[in-house]
């Protein structure tokens, strides 16, 4: 289930071969008690033409009684080999959604970017695909 707010996101590239991205998110559920908070990628039949990639900020409600107040949640992820046309990603939460763009942002360091899989994409063909 979509939480309520995405308050910021921020896409990095690690410096690691293959390439890989980080994608950081920090949002607002609309109660306390939310868990597996994460990032669900959107299916593509055709990669989108603007190269920003679609992810719904989702996570399990609470069971029970829970606060109704505000209350932050962050996630991260990684995304393993990008398309070509990657240029940035589009996080959706119930109220909002904000994008994230790389430019020319320089590489980060980080070195066991390969051990981190929390990303789960379905577009494993798209990148083959778009390299032709």
């Amino acid at each position: 289930m979509r939480l309520y707010k995405v308050n910021s996101c921020e896409v990095s590239v690690v410096n690691s071969e293959p390439k890989t991205l980080v994608i950081h998110v920090m949002g607002s559920a609309s109660s306390t008690g939310w868990t597996q908070v994460e990032l669900g990628a959107w299916v593509y039949i055709t990669p989108p033409a603007d190269g920003i990639y679609d992810f719904d900020l989702i996570g399990k409600p609470p069971f029970g009684m829970a606060l109704q107040v505000i209350t932050p949640v962050a996630t991260s992820t990684t995304f393993p080999d990008p398309p070509e046309n990657f240029k940035g990603v589009r996080i959706h939460a119930t109220s909002n959604n904000l994008e994230s763009i790389i430019d020319n942002k320089p590489p980060i360091d980080f070195p066991d970017a390969g051990i981190i899989t929390s990303g789960i994409f379905p577009w494993p063909g798209v990148s083959d695909q778009i390299r032709g």
